[in-house]
């Protein structure tokens, strides 16, 4: 079965070291822009994952996530390894990649990762989906990102994507997608798991299940920082993944997670 073609934003050389990002839940690679345009001596890669975005018309699974990845690092970065940034629904995506393509990854930094949720909580929300009826999706983009304190400036970037974030044709997937969703047996590879102080508990949760599960792997908290604090604070975020990328010393502020 042919792999599918995911819509990508790429900035760079393609000499340079690849980096490939992996969004959000209901946004799309334009939210990396932000922490893109402050790595200018890296090849990024931010496609739109499936149901999302450009790629809006291709099912959203995880299978079809690493499918989609793979072709795209096959075909823009042939031959080489990538290092994965990810964020909340990108963090279960990228522990996907690994664990069928470990030899195609080198770093990972996972930020605020989303996990695999009971079945009878996947029900609960498929059934409440209805709710969201009720408003506008132009309101719930714009109060969603006044309380992750996204800066104005990056706010007209993603409030059409986070406005079709709440369809159900994408909800529904993502959902089913989440309860099945399982962690890779092993992971060699270097691994930064990071979440915000303000994130919900959830979120922390789930990184702290990981660490236990990956003991070579790091963890941090992000002080003061909410769940899509790279757009919060694309200079902090941009500044950890370089330092983490390139095997040097991190910046200070961050607290040890373990």
């Amino acid at each position: 079965m042919e792999k599918p073609i995911l819509f990508c934003r790429e900035s760079g050389e393609k000499q340079q070291e690849t980096i490939l990002f992996l969004h959000a839940g209901g946004l799309s690679g334009k939210s990396w822009l932000p922490v893109m345009e402050r790595l200018p001596e890296f090849h990024c890669l931010a496609p739109d994952l499936p149901g999302q975005g450009g790629s809006r018309g291709i099912p959203f699974s995880f299978e079809a996530c690493v499918d989609g990845c793979v072709r795209l690092i096959h075909e823009r970065v042939p031959n080489q390894k990538v290092h994965l940034a990810a964020l909340s629904l990108g963090g279960p995506a990228a522990f996907s990649l690994l664990g069928k393509y470990p030899d195609l990854i080198d770093h990972v930094l996972i930020s605020g990762c989303s996990g695999q949720i009971p079945a009878w909580q996947t029900r609960l929300a498929k059934s409440s989906l209805w709710t969201y009826r009720l408003f506008k999706p132009q309101t719930l983009a714009r109060l969603t990102l006044q309380q992750q304190g996204i800066p104005v400036e990056y706010r007209a970037l993603v409030e059409e994507d986070l406005a079709q974030s709440t369809d159900p044709n994408f909800m529904r997937p993502m959902l089913d997608a989440l309860s099945r969703w399982e962690l890779p047996h092993d992971i060699s590879q270097p691994l930064l798991l990071v979440v915000g102080e303000k994130e919900p508990r959830a979120a922390r949760r789930f990184t702290q299940h990981y660490l236990a599960k990956y003991p070579h792997a790091s963890g941090l908290l992000a002080p003061g920082m909410r769940h899509a604090w790279s757009l919060q604070d694309p200079d902090a975020f941009a500044e950890l993944l370089r330092a983490w990328l390139r095997d040097c010393p991190l910046p200070q502020g961050y607290q040890p997670l373990g």
